[in-house]
């Protein structure tokens, strides 16, 4: 859980009440303890590729759009002035 926290800039203690909301929510263990280790139940494998998915188009909706082009812009622009101008 430590390591895991660094990685997305939480603390253990945040991370271990997340994992177990999601815990409570999907009525799964999600990880076990095996050895030193935490390993993926086969729920939690079954969510991997789903979330990863979500998350590159949660990314996506979030990226810049395309960068300003002024020869691609259409706009009509207005400029105003003096209707008198002297003369030298």
């Amino acid at each position: 859980m430590t390591r895991a926290g660094e990685q997305i800039g939480l603390s253990q203690p945040a991370v271990s009440a997340a994992l177990n909301r999601l815990r409570h929510a999907l009525n799964d263990q999600l990880f076990v303890r095996r050895g030193n280790d935490m390993v993926p139940t086969p729920r939690a494998e079954s969510l991997a590729e789903p979330v990863r998915s979500a998350l590159r188009e949660i990314e996506r909706a979030f990226q810049p759009t395309t960068g300003f082009d002024p020869a691609r812009l259409e706009r009509t622009f207005t400029f105003m002035g003096a209707d008198f101008f002297p003369c030298c």
